[in-house]
């Protein structure tokens, strides 16, 4: 609640300042908030101002409405939700009172936005709705654009971005309607064309998060001719945010010289706007800028810039994003100290909840102490990395359950609602009977004709997604079902003999239920790979990376595998191969292939990683350009496959079961993981199998 602050008045004083004009609406707001008698904040004060204009009769009606929006958004964002809904209330007041719609949808749009921010989306929805029944279609367009948008939005973040990039298309062409009829009033028409900006940049950025950069920059740059158009005014901000955006999807494209007079533009603009997140973006993209350039020292020079305004924002997110960057261009430097020392603070500062982040660091930490011989702490945080992959899993899937639930319901109600407009369009057409005979036969067959069409279509979505769901849960019931009571099984038995059995029978029976469990553990990372290809939820995020170096922890793994099953794993012998690729993505693939090719080698057999750069054949890859492809192959002696294996191998609902030499199971998703993720890079898994005789499998990066 607003806190007044009252000073100590003599009788006299107090009567005078009681007879004031201004004394009337303090008491109004008084006996409206019923508030206590002394502020104590600066903020109080603020609000105190705000809510005597948007009471104050002597200001215009706009005026007015501005300040009653002010004060519903101070108040949502504080999470004050009585004095939200208390403010609200006196705005629709106000709207009724004016006999205004188009304020009455402003204060119901306002509280859409509270809800989004509360995280109640299905109440911004319903109010936005609401809203817009009231001003659909009667002329007021500025604030049905901002519905749109608001929609728009909403949609954006449920990643549902067909729909969302709908809305804001719809926002767009309200925008213009408004634009041509207040073209003679400067203030609201320069509102109008920032608007259109926003709404352009909006559009572009739910392009980016599809991963569609080129119609990403298509719009990008249509908001930058907007710029262009009106070069009598001054965007500040706006500007900056957009050409960090384009700067963003051209380095995104590999297409950095592109990018860089947009980052120049948007730094100037953001310093000369004195913006500090926006400067902050801009110098963000600097820093990616040098690396992508390999110039690591200029690099660290953007990102020791970007670390000062960050740190002067506040914002611990800015923060730990560039802290990131500064420690991986250590490892590039190979100033390992100043890594290992980013990298260890990184982990302290890191909110829990940031997996992507502690990820990627404990990632870097791995090679850097894998470099310096220290295994020990590398599998610390090989471990680490591993647990926070697993968390990251483990979301990922109660996620894509919690959408493939919305999706249904969804597509439930849009059927029932539409069986209710179908409904009500037979009652309609029963009227027309008193036209004639043919004319109401012919409507009621065309109705027929209509509705048919309409439930066929519907209920062949909900068929195919319901075949998408029942492939995705007859896996897990049947593929991690059954090893679960294999396993409670044997720890039954374990337990009932644990005080007979001799050690060295307890050592074996141990390590066969470890072995149960990584299998377990393995389908499981493949499920949750598939799933979120499945819902393209697998971010594709190129870099440059030396393969060799990025692949020898899974190497090590991979070969003390070999060992237990006495194989002969042999490596590549050149040092380094530099490739442009999602670097989790290619290491899941390796790891995948070099795994199977184990599991299906008899004892005594071999298993040969090759990697080999297109260009000079020196060992080193000196003079091997950095966009020359590179083949990886993966080849055993194992049990290969049959014709008939091989055609079904990527096909979800025959994947073969094959068992492995030492009774290895597996379910074939995890070669189906890598052809999607290798097709994500624009290339593909080749196969080369002949029965008894083994298997190769390659790629080309």
């Amino acid at each position: 609640m607003i806190k007044i602050k009252r000073k100590t008045l003599s009788p006299q004083a107090f009567i005078a300042k009681l007879l004031s004009p201004q004394a009337f609406i303090g008491v109004a707001i008084s006996l409206f908030l019923a508030l206590p008698a002394q502020a104590q904040t600066a903020q109080d004060s603020l609000l105190w101002g705000i809510a005597q204009k948007a009471l104050s009769k002597d200001l215009g009606d706009f005026e007015r409405r501005t300040h009653y929006l002010e004060l519903i958004s101070r108040y949502s964002n504080m999470k004050d939700r009585e004095n939200t809904f208390f403010w609200y209330g006196k705005a629709v007041d106000f709207a009724r009172e004016k006999k205004s719609l188009e304020f009455e949808a402003d204060f119901m749009a306002s509280i859409g936005w509270a809800y989004g921010v509360w995280n109640q989306g299905d109440s911004a929805l319903l109010y936005y709705d609401n809203a817009l029944k009231l001003i659909e279609g009667k002329g007021f367009y500025r604030s049905e654009s901002e519905l749109y948008r608001s929609k728009g939005t909403y949609y954006n973040r449920l990643c549902f971005y067909e729909t969302a990039i709908e809305y804001q298309f719809k926002a767009l062409e309200m925008n213009d309607k408004e634009m041509e009829i207040q073209k003679n009033n400067k203030n609201v028409y320069n509102q109008m064309v920032e608007n259109k900006l926003s709404i352009l940049n909006s559009i572009g950025t739910i392009y980016s998060n599809q991963l569609n950069f080129d119609k990403s920059l298509e719009f990008f740059l249509r908001a930058k001719k907007v710029i262009d158009d009106h070069s009598d005014m001054e965007f500040g901000r706006l500007r900056s945010v957009l050409y960090s955006n384009i700067a963003l999807a051209y380095l995104k494209k590999h297409e950095p010289e592109q990018a860089f007079p947009y980052i120049e533009d948007a730094y100037k603009t953001a310093m000369e706007a004195k913006a500090p997140q926006a400067i902050f973006a801009a110098l963000y993209r600097y820093t990616r800028y040098y690396i992508i350039q390999e110039d690591y020292p200029t690099a660290l020079h953007y990102a020791k810039e970007a670390l000062q305004v960050a740190e002067q924002t506040g914002f611990t997110v800015l923060i730990n994003q560039i802290e990131v960057e500064i420690m991986e261009i250590y490892y590039y430097l190979k100033d390992y100290k100043s890594a290992f020392e980013y990298g260890e603070r990184l982990l302290l500062n890191e909110p829990e909840d940031n997996l992507k982040d502690i990820k990627r660091v404990c990632s870097l930490l791995t090679r850097l102490y894998a470099l310096s011989g220290d295994q020990k702490n590398a599998d610390k945080y090989w471990t680490k990395e591993d647990d926070a992959v697993e968390k990251m899993n483990s979301k990922t899937m109660q996620n894509a359950l919690q959408e493939i639930e919305v999706k249904y319901e969804t597509a439930e109600k849009e059927l029932k609602i539409e069986r209710q407009q179908t409904e009500l369009k037979r009652q309609q057409s029963r009227m027309y009977q008193l036209i004639g005979g043919l004319v109401f036969a012919l409507l009621l067959l065309a109705m027929l004709a209509y509705v048919i069409a309409q439930r066929t279509r519907r209920n062949r979505i909900l068929a195919e997604m319901n075949t998408v769901k029942d492939k995705f849960f007859s896996i897990i019931s049947h593929d991690l079902k059954n090893p679960v009571i294999t396993q409670h099984n044997a720890l039954q038995l374990l337990a009932e003999n644990i005080d007979k059995w001799d050690t060295n029978t307890l050592s074996d029976y141990s390590k066969q239920l470890l072995k149960s469990s990584d299998d377990q553990m393995n389908l499981l990372k493949n499920l949750l790979e598939w799933s979120l290809i499945q819902r393209g939820r697998k971010t594709y995020n190129p870099t440059m990376f030396n393969l060799v170096a990025v692949l020898q922890p899974d190497l090590n793994v991979i070969k003390n595998m070999a060992e237990s099953k006495n194989i002969t794993f042999e490596t590549p012998t050149i040092k380094s191969a530099f490739i442009t690729a999602d670097e989790n993505m290619i290491t899941t693939v390796v790891r995948n292939l070099l795994a199977n090719a184990i599991k299906f080698t008899a004892p005594g057999g071999t298993v040969t990683l090759d990697i080999a750069p297109r260009g000079d054949a020196a060992g080193d890859c000196t003079g091997v350009s950095q966009y020359a492809p590179t083949t990886i192959s993966i080849t055993d002696t194992g049990i290969g496959m049959s014709p008939e294996q091989m055609r079904d191998l990527f096909r979800l609902d025959s994947t073969p079961s094959q068992v492995g030499t030492s009774g290895e199971k597996g379910t074939g998703l995890g070669l189906i993981v890598c052809k999607e993720m290798l097709e994500k890079h624009g290339s593909a898994l080749n196969v080369e199998c002949a029965e008894e005789k083994g298997c190769r499998f390659w790629f080309t990066i």
